[in-house]
């Protein structure tokens, strides 16, 4: 490690109020019809990425024995510079959490081509 210790409390809290900001300001421009429209599909998603996430951490941390925290920080859905936060705030292995949430970003960049949206 270059800086040993966790990650002072301040520039924490900064990077969570700036990656809320940014999550939020995505939204700019929605209407609230598209938004309720979106509730129904964003609830199955939600739910089956992290049924998935459980059950493919649960099996990781039972075959190598790796810290619980650590393993499902890495496996859950969400965007991978909040997990990275996250795991940091909690004091566990970013190193371990932050490679696997790169993994998933080129897994789904590279394979999201091979199902193009449909019509709306």
């Amino acid at each position: 490690n270059l800086l040993p210790g966790p990650v002072p409390e301040p520039v924490a809290i900064l990077g969570f109020v700036l990656c809320g900001v940014y999550s939020g300001s995505r939204f700019e421009g929605l209407t609230l019809r598209v938004l309720s429209g979106m509730i129904g599909p964003a609830a199955v998603s939600f739910t089956a990425t992290t049924i998935g996430a459980v059950a493919c951490g649960g099996a990781v941390v039972f075959v190598t024995g790796l810290k619980t925290g650590d393993v499902l920080v890495a496996f859950a859905p969400g965007a991978f510079e909040a997990m990275i936060l996250v795991g940091a705030a909690l004091g566990l292995d970013t190193l371990y959490i932050s490679s696997h949430h790169v993994a998933r970003m080129l897994a789904v960049n590279t394979l999201l081509p091979l199902f193009p949206p449909k019509e709306v």
